[in-house]
Parts: structure tokens; sequence; C-alpha cells
């Protein structure tokens, strides 16, 4: 079985795609602002690179009577259901470039972008199970827990010649997934791989922030099934799959392995899916603090179709 894991991504040939930068010859200056704007400017133009909307989702997520994650005659509150409520997001860009031409202009750059969100984490409750009785069976209340996490994710972009313009423009090549996990991060849940399953791919992730290329992004079939796989490392972790505005439980295995499906839609390009690992007493306890990690992971539908302009071959 692959695994896709951290892989060097400094072999790109870019020779030919490079060759021409600047065909005035004039001088040219060194990475700078200039080369951080159009960078900006390219990855607007490209927001379904860095999309993780499947996270920041407003949706609420039910806990249904036969739901996989049993409070346990301890539990202090019965979740019914859940929500996110993002405040404020301080989205923050760092740039690292490289491999400069013969002007000393780069012609490599790595983004890392880091997203910062505050809000509240919100439970509707009910009583606990030793207090399931007539007298309390209508009694809910809501649980709000503050809500801080932290997001990361890198992007790669070349500078590539384009024979309709006199310089040489920054394209997106590859981009890791997103790591989202809430502060402390030493005390979030931790995942440790997400398998994936179709009729035709078998791979499972162990470093989420390892580059993809986007040519070489898994191509999952509009309409196809997906089989996941989410290993953390408490066995009694609330994992849920994200997608599209849908919060759907993975069942747990009781050894630390999480497993549900999802349908493929037919939206062709770039898409996103989310695994949220919560910690128990996340759900379960009204007094424990907001413990969560979410991976957002890319593939592709109908890759084909993917907008040219913002592939550079690789």
């Amino acid at each position: 079985m692959p695994r896709l894991t951290a892989h060097p991504l400094f072999v790109l040939t870019l020779a030919l795609t490079l060759s021409g930068c600047d065909r005035a010859g004039a001088p040219t200056a060194p990475a700078g602002s200039a080369d951080e704007a159009e960078i900006t400017a390219a990855l607007a133009a490209s927001p379904e690179v860095q999309d993780e909307t499947a996270f920041d989702s407003n949706e609420e997520a039910q806990m249904i009577a036969n739901s996989p994650f049993a409070g346990g005659t301890l539990a202090a509150i019965q979740p019914l259901r859940f929500w996110r409520r993002i405040a404020d997001v301080d989205r923050r860009f760092s740039f690292e470039f490289s491999d400069p031409d013969s002007t000393g202009r780069p012609t490599r750059a790595v983004v890392t972008v880091r997203r910062t969100l505050r809000g509240a984490f919100i439970i509707l409750a009910g009583p606990a199970a030793d207090l399931l009785d007539a007298a309390h069976c209508d009694t809910t209340h809501l649980v709000r827990k503050r809500l801080l996490d932290h997001g990361t994710r890198r992007i790669l972009l070349v500078r590539v010649s384009e024979p309709a313009r006199a310089r040489c423009s920054w394209k997106v090549a590859a981009s890791s997934g997103a790591v989202i996990v809430s502060d402390p991060r030493d005390q979030a849940p931790v995942i440790q791989s997400v398998r994936v399953e179709t009729a035709n791919l078998d791979t499972t992730i162990t470093e989420p922030l390892a580059f993809w290329f986007l040519r070489r992004i898994p191509k999952l079939e509009a309409g196809g099934k997906v089989r996941v796989t989410v290993t953390t490392a408490a066995v009694d972790d609330a994992v849920w799959l994200l997608r599209l505005g849908h919060k759907v439980p993975l069942v747990s295995q009781g050894d630390g392995t999480h497993v549900g499906e999802f349908t493929v839609g037919d939206e062709p390009g770039l898409r996103h899916v989310a695994v949220n690992a919560l910690a128990h007493a996340t759900l379960f306890d009204d007094a424990a603090p907001y413990r969560s990690r979410a991976w957002v992971l890319p593939y592709a539908v109908r890759a084909e179709e993917l907008a040219a302009e913002y592939r550079p071959a690789d």
C-alpha cells in the first residue's frame, strides 16, 4: 500500500519553464514586496488551493441515537448537537524564496499560510445518562467552550515565462493539506494517519503538510464511493468527516481507528475533505476545554478540467 509522506520537491525541473524570464534584460530586484504582492495576487486568483471551508462551516453536527460515540455512565452531559461559531480569522503569510536566476531574482517560493481562528465551540446538551428519567428527559442547555485554533498550510509557487507577457509570473505548482489544531497544541488529539480507499485508489496519508503537485493530487471519480479510515492516538476520540457543510461521524472500531465513507460530488476541480478528531471530554464533559485537531486534504474531480494556467509543468 503506498504511503504519502513528506517527499522532496527540490527535484523540480524548472530550467525550461524559467528560461526567457525578464527577456528585456533589465536589472531585476531581489525578492521583496513586489514578488510577495504578485504571489498574494496569484493565491487570491486561485482560492480553491487554500479552501478550508469544510472545517470553518457553522453547520451543526447531530449526535444520532445510534451514535458511535458512547459517553458512558460517567459522562457529565449527553451532547445532542454541536457546532462552531468562528468570530474572527487572522490570516498571515510568510515567504521563503530560493533558486535565483541569472539576474538574482528568485524562481521558487514556499508560502506558509497561518490562520488563527477565534470563537466558540457550542454543544446542545441533554442531561447525563444517569439522569434520563421522566423528570429530566426534556432538559437541554447550551454549553459554550472557548475556541482558539491554529491552522497551517504550505503552497509552492514557481516563476514561469508566459508568451503573452514580457516578464515572468508566479504560478501555483503544489499545495499541502492543512492542519488545524486547538490551543494549546500539545494537548490536542493526535491524528496518526488517514487512509483513503476507492475502486482505483488505496493510499495512506501520514504527513498532511507534505506537498502534492497539482497535477498529481489524488483524483476521485464523480459519484464514486470513498472509504476513509482515520487512526488516532486515543481510542475514545470522536472523529468526524467534514465535507460540503456536512459533518458525518466516523465509526470507532475500538482500537483507535475510525471508519466512514462519502460519495464524491460531480463538481469539477480542486476540492477538500476534512477529518476532525475531538477529545472525548470535549463533547461529554461540560467543564473540560475544547480540544480538536483536523486535517484538511485536497482531491481532484474531473482533473482534466482543472484550470491549466495555474499548473505549470513539473
